[in-house]
């Protein structure tokens, strides 16, 4: 029997092809139905969008003519024929440098259309300034939306299957992929919520545990421990402190970790053996200080700008502390200390040193020893801290973070104990341990319920240290779109945005005026008030605004001020304090002071070097001239004019201004003669000084103020002696000796 016969005698094997080729067919009918059906969904969406189109342009066309608006009339009218002929197509993007496809605008047929600007998505307007830096052509729409670009139902495109790792984002964290092309996100338009969240992230300290591109060396702000068995009155304090931090100072930084009570005394244990032998207490709390007088400087001596004093009262920040409980919690002699010179105690501190005598020094500490809140005081009264292990605190000590926030002094810096933020941007979601949680299975949610509760995944297997920071809802989303992506995706260069100088400078300066507290005492911003100003019933004594402060003052002056302040408004108690400021840190404050002014002004004011004016320049009578103004409008009455420094007698210190004496080296030309111009826009409109040349409606007050502006102006640059004050007599004489027809 041949071979042929013998197969055609199997008739199992016919029955098996004949199975294999139904089942074929039938796939291929589903997958052709499948796809008419996406097809359908397309080009219904597409349809939907062309009748609206060519209705609302219809409505528009009717209006115009109406309206007898010609230009509009033709070009309506013009879109409207173009709108009668659009073909159903599928629409596409290829970025082959990318490697991405993206076929979205099958759908989102309107994503350029300003008539559709209020409609639902799929038929809805991109923002077009976003579109103006990131056309659709150059950067389609996965690249910063994620999605499966080739897909065109409704859950494929969105990349909603299990073999698509990059689903379409929610828009409320839409933002987070612009850290994958930019380097920087601050200032950037459009990444408002990206920005908020990198600086809620260092502001909230989480860079002490976990590594991420923000700005280098930031500063452990926490208090290092070598100073806690000086400055702590009892373990008790500590303990509870731990414990429950917010119970003690409801407005604190420090989070709630999730510990034993044998833990807490582990720690406090630890935290007690720990010394610094180089810190000496060498004032000694003598108990004899003014609580009344403490009371007062608290205010006078504008501690209040930064601090609260008041339980539930936030400071200038969450991250001052609050001093409600500062009676129940520092010793005497460590508090009269510290408030004499920080930086003796932690060198690394940003508490300023404030001018105070030793009298003002007892005052403050024994006014701080009286707060003693009824809430921490019930609180502390609860409980025992046992003694502890102290090798077990050690250890705990550093598997909870404790070193990202406090340093030890002498001791080398732990590596980090959480995991970079690069590096969960690459997790694989089945690399996210969703633990025993019902959380939805999507990279965002494990990530906005891992900052909302830190707790949520632990298991037995998983044990999960990172405490509690009792955030809003607002910041744990903003810190989700800060995590989620946050790494520069490897694509062409031309694709990545670096980081600008100006982004650098606005971020570090930002930076640095919320860490010294800038805004407690001075407006630097126009629409501002400084905190300090809603605590003091005399406005004359709030420190001055520093609005445009670059265009007001010389930079080598203000550089110098900086580097050792000095007073300069006698009526004031407050005075500027001495930060510990490094060269680096006093330079970026003045350039970050010049970038806040407008464009146009900052260009018109060079930083750090200026033009010195030349006094062989001007004619010796142009600045007797400026001198017998000066006289004659007595401007000695309220501004002191001396070398050293001296007040006049018998006249009220409120009543006075800054020493004209050091216009020269402290002001310029450019600014003072703005000021006499119109004093309130200049100087703000609080200033006592009157409208000499200009009403406010800049009518002139008198003939050629211009000319009388630039010779008094140049005689304040280059005045060398003290102006005698003129006298009643002299007026008239003086004003003949001059023959103004020259001028």
């Amino acid at each position: 029997m041949s071979t042929s016969n013998k197969i055609k005698a199997r008739p199992g094997i016919r029955i098996l092809f004949l199975l294999f080729v139904l089942m074929l067919s039938a796939s291929l009918v589903a997958v052709g139905y499948h796809e008419k059906k996406n097809r359908d969904q397309w080009r219904d969406i597409q349809n939907t969008y062309h009748q609206r189109y060519i209705s609302r342009l219809e409505d528009n066309v009717k209006q115009a003519r109406q309206a007898g608006n010609a230009d509009d009339l033709d070009r309506f009218s013009r879109m409207l024929v173009e709108a009668k002929t659009l073909p159903d197509k599928m629409s596409a993007v290829f970025l082959p440098g990318a490697q991405a496809r993206d076929m979205c605008m099958s759908c989102h047929q309107a994503m350029e259309n300003n008539l559709f600007k209020d409609d639902p998505n799929p038929l809805k307007a991109h923002p077009a300034d976003i579109l103006k830096s990131h056309p659709i052509s150059n950067f389609g729409c996965t690249l910063c939306h994620h999605g499966q670009g080739v897909g065109l139902s409704v859950q494929k495109a969105h990349g909603f299957e299990a073999n698509w790792e990059s689903p379409r984002l929610p828009m409320k964290f839409a933002q987070s992929t612009c850290f994958e092309c930019h380097e920087n996100v601050v200032g950037l338009k459009g990444a408002e919520q990206a920005a908020a969240g990198k600086a809620l992230f260092i502001d909230k300290g989480c860079y002490g545990c976990h590594d991420a591109r923000v700005q280098a060396d930031l500063p452990k702000f926490s208090t290092p421990f070598n100073v806690i068995s000086l400055k702590i009155v009892s373990k008790k304090w500590l303990g509870k402190w731990i414990e429950q931090p917010a119970k003690l100072r409801p407005t604190t930084l420090m989070p709630q970790f999730r510990i034993s009570e044998d833990q807490v005394a582990d720690l406090v244990t630890y935290l007690d053996t720990i010394e610094d032998k180089n810190i000496d207490l060498r004032l000694k709390d003598d108990g004899k200080g003014s609580v009344e007088k403490g009371r007062t400087l608290f205010t006078e001596k504008a501690c209040i700008a930064c601090h609260s004093e008041k339980a539930n009262a936030l400071g200038i920040s969450r991250r001052v502390p609050l001093l409600s409980d500062t009676g129940l919690k520092i010793k005497g002699d460590y508090l009269v200390n510290w408030i004499s010179n920080p930086t003796s105690i932690n060198p690394n501190t940003w508490m300023p040193k404030l001018e105070l005598t030793n009298e003002d020094i007892s005052d403050l500490t024994a006014y701080l020893k009286t707060l003693k809140n009824d809430e921490a005081k019930a609180y502390l009264s609860t409980g025992s801290i046992p003694d502890g292990n102290s090798e077990k605190g050690q250890e705990l000590l550093q598997r909870l973070g404790c070193l990202g926030c406090h340093v030890i002094r002498g001791k080398a810096e732990p590596s980090k104990v959480g995991i970079a933020v690069g590096d969960v941007a690459d997790k694989r979601l089945e690399e996210l341990p969703f633990g025993n949680s019902t959380v939805a299975h999507t990279k965002w949610d494990w990530l906005y319920n891992k900052i909302n509760d830190p707790a949520i995944y632990k298991t037995e297997d998983m044990p999960m240290a990172m405490p509690n920071f009792n955030l809003s809802t607002e910041e744990v989303e903003q810190l989700t779109v800060f995590y989620l992506f946050n790494r520069l995706r490897k694509l062409p260069e031309h694709y990545l945005v670096r980081e600008k100088s100006s982004q650098v400078l606005g971020e570090k300066g930002q930076w640095m005026l919320s860490h010294y507290n800038c805004r407690g005492c001075h407006a630097i911003l126009a629409e501002e008030k400084p905190r300090i100003d809603e605590f003091l019933s005399k406005k004359s004594m709030v420190p001055p605004r520093i609005v445009d402060e670059t265009e007001k003052v010389q930079p080598a002056w203000l550089y110098n001020y900086l580097n050792r302040p000095f007073a300069m408004r006698p009526w004031l108690a407050i005075r500027m304090p001495l930060f510990n400021l490094s060269y680096e840190d006093k330079a970026t404050l003045i350039r970050l002071l010049h970038s806040l002014m407008s464009p146009e002004k900052q260009k018109a004011i060079t930083i750090p070097y200026e033009t010195v004016l030349t006094k062989s320049d001007y004619t010796q009578e142009t600045l007797d001239m400026g001198e017998y103004r000066f006289r004659n409008d007595k401007c000695m009455q309220c501004h002191p004019v001396s070398f050293t420094g001296q007040l006049p007698e018998g006249k009220n210190l409120e009543d006075l201004s800054i020493n004209l004496m050091t216009s020269k080296s402290r002001l310029r030309f450019e600014w003072v003669k703005n000021f006499l111009r119109n004093p309130d826009q200049y100087a703000g409109a609080g200033t006592k000084m009157p409208f000499v040349f200009y009403t406010p409606d800049k009518v002139p007050r008198i003939p050629d103020p211009e000319e009388w502006i630039q010779r008094t102006s140049l005689f304040l640059m280059f005045m060398e002696k003290v102006p005698e004050p003129m006298k009643t007599e002299e007026t008239t004489r003086e004003v003949k000796s001059f023959n103004f027809d020259s001028y």
